[in-house]
């Protein structure tokens, strides 16, 4: 009786540490997915601040374009309207 408690007491042991060998094993799996994940998350983010800085720039020069030609459209306006009223 005494032999067949310590046996199952042996087993036990060795189910709990093959289990915890398993679990962690399993959290360093978890743990170094995560990192993975973190870096091309990084990585897209990067991405991100760079397509969205050459939106920017992009903008930008459409905004100096898009001026000049409305200055150029109000300049041609404003003189069409001096030579109706001033110069006839």
């Amino acid at each position: 009786m005494q032999q067949q408690a310590n046996n199952l007491q042996q087993l036990t042991e060795q189910r709990i540490s093959d289990l915890q060998r398993s679990t962690q094993h399993q959290i360093a799996n978890l743990q170094q997915q995560i990192t993975s994940l973190r870096h091309y998350i990084d990585q897209r983010i990067d991405a991100l601040d760079r397509r969205i800085d050459a939106l920017e720039r992009r903008l930008d020069r459409f905004e100096k374009w898009l001026f000049s030609v409305l200055v150029m459209i109000l300049s041609g306006v404003l003189a069409i309207i001096f030579k109706i009223y001033f110069g006839g």
